[in-house]
C-alpha cells in the first residue's frame, strides 16, 4: 500500500482522462471516468485512514530524482494539512462526474477535464518540491479554461479568456517566487524539506536600481498569486464573471476544490518558508480578510442574480480564511484547514442542487425577485432539504461541520482581538439573513407550478439523491464528531505555527543566586525548535 501509493492516486485520474479518447461508446467512457476517479478516491481515503491510525507520514513518501543538475526532485508526501486537501478533492470529483452523467453532448470531454483537474489538485496537495508543486498547480488552470469556454453561457468566451489570463498571471508570479527562493538558498534547491530545515536566507536583489529583499519579493509574489486564483477582493472580477457563465458543476469544481487548494498551499508556503515575513505581515492579511468578509456579505445582501450567489459566498469564506491566517493562533489554523473541507461540502451541495433545479426549469438563473423565479417546497422536498443543510453549513449552524471550523477561527481571532470575533459574528448574522432570504425566494415562491412539469420530474432523481444525500450526511458527521480530522490537522498546524511564533521556554540551568542571596530571574529566550 505504501509503495508509490501517492503516485498511483495522482496518476489514475490522468489515465482515466486519456481513456476518454479511446472509448467512443459514451456509456463505457463514463463508467471508466467514474471508476478511475473512485479508485483514486479509495487510495486517498486509505491514506487518510492510515494517518488516523497513527501510521507515520514517512510511510507515504514517493521520491525519485527528476532534474538532478538543478536539484529538482519528484517527491510526494502528506501531513495533516495535505491529507485534508486530498480528502476534499477525493470526495468532490466523483460527485462532479456523477452530476454530469446524463449530459447529451460533450460528456466525455467534460469528464476528461474533471479528471485532469482532480489529478492536478491531488499532485498540488502532495508535492514536496516547489518546482513539482508549480507543475501540478499550473496544470490545474488548463481544464478550467476549457470547461468554461466550451460549456459556459452566452459570454463564455470572455469569461474563459479572463479566467485564463488571471491564472497565467498567477502562475507566472508563483514561478518567479520559486526561482527567487531557489537562487537565495545555499546550496540551490527546490526541495521543501531542505528549505524548512535551513530557512530561506536573506539576500538582496537589484531591480531598476533598487535594492530589494529576495525573500520579501518572493512572499509578495506568492500572496498575489493566491489572491488572483483564490480569489481575494479586489482581484475577483474574473471569478464573478466565471460563476455567471459556467455550468454549476464547473463552478463547484473551482469554488469547492481549486480555491481551497490554493489557500492550503499559501498557508504551507507562507508559514514554512517565510515565518518572520509572515509574522510581520499578519496584520495586513487580517485586514484583507475583514475587507473580503464585508464585501462578500454586503454584495450577497444586495445581489439579485441567483447565478452570483456562489461567488459571494466563496469570497466571504476566503475572507474568513485570511482572518484565520492573520490571527496566528493554533485554533484558527486548525479551523482554517477544517473550514476548507466544510466549505467544499457546502458549496457542492448548494451549487449542484441549484444546477439541477435550473436544468429542469424549476428556477430562473436571473433575479430572485422575478415572479415565478422559485418553486414550491412541496414539489421539491429533497432538494429543499439538501439546500437547507448546505446553507446552514455555510453560516455555521451548530451540529454541522461549518460550525466547527468557524468556531475555531473565531476563538483564535478573539485571542488576537475581541473586535475580530464581533465583526465575524455580525457578518455571520447578516450572511444568515441574506441566505435565508434566498431560500425563501427559492422554495416558498407564491407562484403556482401548474405550467411546469409534474412533481416527480421537479425533485431530485435517484442518481442525484445518490451523490447529494451522502454530502449532507458528511456535513452532519463532521459536525457532530470532528475529533479524528481535528487530531490529524493539529500536529501539522502546530509545526507551522512554531516557525512563525516560537514558544517561550525557560533555560534548564539551575537558578543562580546573587551575592545578596536573592535568586536571579530566569532567562527567557525564543525556542529554536522547528527552525
Amino acid at each position: 500500500m505504501t509503495t508509490f501509493s501517492l503516485t498511483t492516486m495522482i496518476l489514475l485520474p490522468f489515465l482515466g482522462a486519456a481513456a476518454q479518447a479511446i472509448f467512443v461508446n459514451p456509456r463505457v467512457a463514463r463508467w471508466v471516468a467514474l471508476s478511475s476517479s473512485l479508485l483514486s478516491t479509495a487510495i486517498g481515503l486509505a491514506v487518510l485512514g492510515y494517518g488516523l491510525a497513527g501510521v507515520a507520514s514517512d510511510a507515504f513518501t514517493d521520491r525519485l530524482p527528476w532534474v538532478g543538475s538543478y536539484a529538482i526532485s519528484y517527491e510526494l508526501a502528506v501531513d495533516g494539512i495535505s491529507r485534508v486537501g486530498v480528502l476534499l478533492v477525493s470526495i468532490l470529483f466523483p460527485v462532479l462526474i456523477a452530476s454530469e452523467w446524463g449530459r447529451a453532448r460533450g460528456a466525455r470531454g467534460m469528464h476528461a477535464l474533471f479528471l485532469i483537474l482532480q489529478g492536478a489538485l491531488l499532485g498540488t496537495a502532495c508535492s514536496q518540491d516547489l518546482f513539482l508543486l508549480f507543475f501540478f498547480w499550473s496544470i490545474s488552470s488548463v481544464p478550467v479554461f476549457f470547461l468554461v469556454g466550451i460549456w459556459g453561457g452566452e459570454k463564455k468566451e470572455s469569461a474563459a479568456f479572463r479566467t485564463l489570463v488571471t491564472s497565467a498571471l498567477g502562475n507566472a508570479l508563483l514561478l518567479g517566487a520559486f526561482i527567487l527562493i531557489y537562487y537565495s538558498s545555499s546550496p540551490h534547491t527546490f526541495l521543501m524539506s531542505d528549505l524548512l530545515s535551513v530557512g530561506v536566507p536573506e539576500k538582496m536583489i537589484r531591480v531598476a536600481g533598487l535594492s530589494l529583499s529576495a525573500s520579501k519579493v518572493a512572499f509578495l509574489f506568492i500572496f498575489l498569486a493566491t489572491a488572483l486564483r483564490a480569489p481575494i477582493w479586489p482581484l475577483h472580477g474574473w471569478f464573478t464573471q466565471m460563476v455567471a457563465q459556467a455550468p454549476a458543476s464547473v463552478v463547484v469544481a473551482i469554488a469547492g476544490a481549486v480555491v481551497p487548494s490554493g489557500i492550503l498551499v499559501f498557508s504551507r508556503l507562507s508559514h514554512g518558508l517565510f515565518p518572520e515575513i509572515f509574522s510581520s505581515a499578519s496584520g495586513a492579511i487580517l485586514v484583507v480578510g475583514l475587507i473580503n468578509i464585508a464585501v462578500g456579505t454586503c454584495a450577497l445582501l444586495l445581489e439579485k442574480e441567483l447565478s452570483a450567489l456562489l461567488a459571494w459566498i466563496t469570497i466571504t469564506q476566503v475572507g474568513l480564511s485570511m482572518i484565520a491566517l492573520g490571527s496566528g493562533h493554533e485554533s484558527s489554523m486548525v479551523g482554517l484547514v477544517y473550514q476548507q473541507l466544510s466549505m467544499s461540502l457546502a458549496l457542492a451541495g448548494l451549487g449542484l442542487v441549484l444546477g439541477a433545479l435550473r436544468s429542469r426549469g424549476a428556477t430562473k438563473w436571473g433575479s430572485l425577485l422575478d415572479e415565478g423565479s422559485g418553486v414550491s417546497l412541496l414539489d421539491v422536498p429533497v432538494a429543499g432539504v439538501v439546500t437547507a443543510f448546505s446553507i446552514a453549513t455555510v453560516v455555521g449552524f451548530p451540529g454541522l461541520c461549518g460550525f466547527i471550523g468557524q468556531s475555531l477561527i473565531v476563538l483564535g481571532g478573539f485571542e488576537r482581538s475581541p473586535w475580530i470575533a464581533v465583526l465575524v459574528g455580525i457578518s455571520c448574522v447578516l450572511l444568515f439573513s441574506g441566505l435565508f432570504g434566498v431560500y425563501r425566494a427559492l422554495f416558498f415562491s407564491p407562484a403556482a407550478s401548474d405550467e411546469r412539469a409534474s412533481t416527480s420530474t421537479l425533485d431530485l432523481s435517484l442518481r442525484e439523491k445518490g451523490y447529494l444525500i451522502p454530502l449532507v450526511v458528511l456535513m452532519v458527521i463532521l459536525g457532530v464528531y470532528p475529533k479524528p480530522i481535528l487530531d490529524e490537522i493539529k500536529p501539522a498546524a502546530e509545526d507551522l505555527l512554531k516557525r512563525v511564533h516560537p514558544r517561550q521556554v525557560v533555560e534548564p540551568n539551575p537558578t543562580p543566586i546573587n551575592p545578596e542571596g536573592t535568586p536571579v530571574e530566569p532567562v527567557i529566550r525564543p525556542s529554536l525548535e522547528g527552525r
